[in-house]
């Protein structure tokens, strides 16, 4: 017989293995309380009011990056493209997806396509308030494109325009960027969704940390361009090349899916890449494959003799590089497949801005570097847009003005706001864009500063300053006009610089007061009168209606006048030139009475006002 004793089970009751099972639970909805009432990781809105003084008006949350960009110092922004918050039926709204080629670096946001888009609309469709808002930003992948996409479709656009591919390599989330949540497209969309949560945002915190021990604690320095490369070598039909291509036709099929069930339309575009004047950033022999700097040399070497075969080895030779900061032609297949799949209109980008270059390979006459246009790019490209718009019938119903091709560009052209500050802010960006990594092997470690090529021009200077973040963009504007306006023969260029801040920022009423007033002092008042019609509208003043007052009295029409001076005059009764005119204008309608009463009230306050006596003579005789 054994002395041993066999164990008893221990049964536990149903509540116990249903707590156990809701331990987990309850500590991250702890965690998750915890954290929202200490205010930590509050998320972002995705729009947010223009500013106090226009509520109504809505843009893209200036911090919105930082939800891709969780462990940059410094994330890019979008541009403040603003639109209104409820949308009018006279209202055609258009939004632009895409990266810092939609945005318009290294240019501002007056030279991106969607600009060339919107003036070209206002032109033809004078009845109609267009808005063509650019939700574009610099190193994003289109995980972040489909992120925007649910909130953009619930602003009720006309239409989308969609320019992107570049970046499925480098941009945030893209499969070879130093940030990402890994190359599984469902995680990376899951945790995007779950951002709402103060638990996934302080993990993905801790984990970026984490990262920053692993390199030793250094900050990330050099440009974004260089922060944001992790795999350097991404050889043509390897598996993390392929990966791009799939995270790009999932992510587009997932937008144009959201579009396609809201009722909005799209249009594509294929991609433009810089191919004869871009060497490869990263020639080596893969496998059975050429390096790609062979294969530059070698279509370089006939480009003359044969364009053609030149041609197809420069866009192989981009397809060889290993550094992959521009699209494969995999990516323009895409785009054009999801065209035919959707049945959506496709602008062809590349073949057009073929067709536009020398010897039909596009180099530096149309591109600033490897992948951006140059103005005259931005404006090819937004015009192809339009002409592809216009023939798919999306564009404002009715209305339209009957103009020419050669009119439209004409006035197009004519309203463009870009300044030579502007070029050569445009400029200075790229060449210190080019000092640094992968234009050159290595970075310089003390900075990246560039030099003003030229300091007798005042442009030059400031646009270095800016380049360097030693002045703002607005800043130096505001101080280049001050300067231009000081100078007879400057004074075309100070107008400029205002009617260029006018367009970047277009409810702000301090450019177009200072534009105004300084019209107004050289003696070009009929040139200030639409700037005072639309100080009227963003911040009305006594100035800007004295002066709608004065127009109208010098034009022969006292009737209107005396209204916009009785408007002025609640504003600030003690205007001494205002009393003057408003006098005149009461006394040219026969308001004699009044006439005489406002008189007395400008030399009450100003007893010198030129012929302000001598005229108040006048009218007591008629008294």
């Amino acid at each position: 017989m054994s002395d041993t004793v066999t164990p008893v089970k221990k049964t536990y009751p149903v509540y116990f293995y249903v707590l156990a099972l809701f331990i987990p639970v309850l500590f991250f909805a702890g965690l998750e309380l915890s954290l929202r009432l200490a205010g930590y990781g509050k998320p972002l809105p995705l729009w947010e009011p223009l500013s106090p003084d226009f509520p109504h008006y809505r843009i893209l949350n200036d911090s919105i990056a930082t939800r891709y960009f969780p462990d940059l110092t410094t994330a890019p922004s979008p541009w403040p493209d603003a639109f209104l918050k409820d949308k009018a039926d006279s209202t055609f709204r258009v939004f632009v997806l895409g990266e810092s080629s939609a945005a318009g670096y290294p240019y501002d946001l007056s030279s991106a396509f969607s600009q060339e888009i919107e003036r070209r609309l206002e032109i033809l469709y004078p009845g109609w308030k267009i808005e063509v808002v650019n939700l574009s930003m610099s190193a994003i992948s289109s995980f972040v494109l489909l992120d925007l996409t649910e909130g953009m479709l619930e602003q009720k656009p006309d239409l989308v325009l969609i320019y992107t591919g570049h970046n499925e390599y480098y941009g945030a989330l893209g499969v070879g960027s130093s940030i990402s949540i890994g190359n599984n497209r469902w995680l990376t969309k899951t945790v995007l969704r779950l951002e709402t949560y103060r638990t996934v945002r302080l993990i993905r915190g801790v984990l970026a940390w984490v990262a920053s021990l692993g390199s030793g604690g250094e900050e990330k320095n050099g440009t974004l361009m260089e922060q944001m490369v992790k795999e350097q070598l991404i050889p043509l039909h390897s598996p993390l090349y392929q990966a791009g291509i799939d995270q790009f036709q999932g992510n587009m099929e997932d937008i144009l899916d959201q579009c396609k069930a809201a009722g909005v339309p799209v249009i594509l575009s294929t991609l433009v890449s810089n191919l004869g004047s871009q060497p490869p950033f990263i020639s080596e022999p893969v496998d059975s494959l050429p390096a790609a700097g062979q294969t530059f040399s070698q279509a370089d070497s006939i480009r003359k003799a044969n364009p053609e075969l030149a041609k197809s080895l420069f866009i192989r030779a981009k397809e060889l590089d290993l550094l992959r900061f521009r699209a494969p032609e995999a990516i323009n297949r895409v785009i054009l497949e999801l065209g035919t799949t959707y049945s959506l209109p496709v602008v062809r980008a590349d073949s057009v801005f073929g067709k536009a270059s020398v010897d039909g390979i596009v180099g530096q006459d149309l591109m600033t570097d490897h992948l951006h246009p140059t103005a005259a790019g931005y404006r090819l490209l937004g015009k192809e847009f339009l002409e592809e718009m216009i023939r798919n019938a999306l564009v404002p119903a009715g209305g339209a003005r009957n103009l020419s091709e050669a009119e439209l560009d004409h006035l197009a052209d004519l309203a463009v706001p870009t300044t030579r500050l502007d070029s050569l802010m445009a400029y200075y960006k790229i060449k210190k864009l080019k000092m640094s990594w992968p234009f050159v092997k290595t970075s310089p470690k003390d900075g990246l500063l560039v030099e003003p090529e030229n300091r007798k021009d005042p442009a030059d200077v400031y646009a270095a300053n800016v380049v360097n973040g030693r002045k703002g963009w607005e800043n130096a504007h505001v101080e280049l006009a001050e300067i231009y306006q000081r100078n007879p023969q400057t004074q075309d260029l100070a107008i400029r610089e205002w009617k260029s801040l006018i367009a970047f920022f277009p409810f702000n009423d301090s450019p177009v007061k200072a534009l105004a007033q300084f019209l107004i002092r050289i003696g070009r008042v009929k040139e200030a009168v639409p700037y005072l019609y639309r100080l009227e509208k963003l911040n009305p003043d006594a100035f800007s209606s004295k002066w709608l007052g004065i127009v109208s009295l010098a034009s022969g029409k006292p009737a209107e006048a005396v209204s916009w001076f009785e408007i002025s005059y609640r504003r600030d009764p003690r205007d001494a030139q205002m009393l003057y005119n408003f006098s005149g204008a009461l006394f040219m309608k026969g308001e004699i009475r009044k006439s005489y009463q406002i008189i007395n009230e400008c030399l009450s306050i100003s007893p010198d006002f030129p012929d302000a006596a001598s005229f108040r003579e006048g009218i007591r005789h008629r008294l």
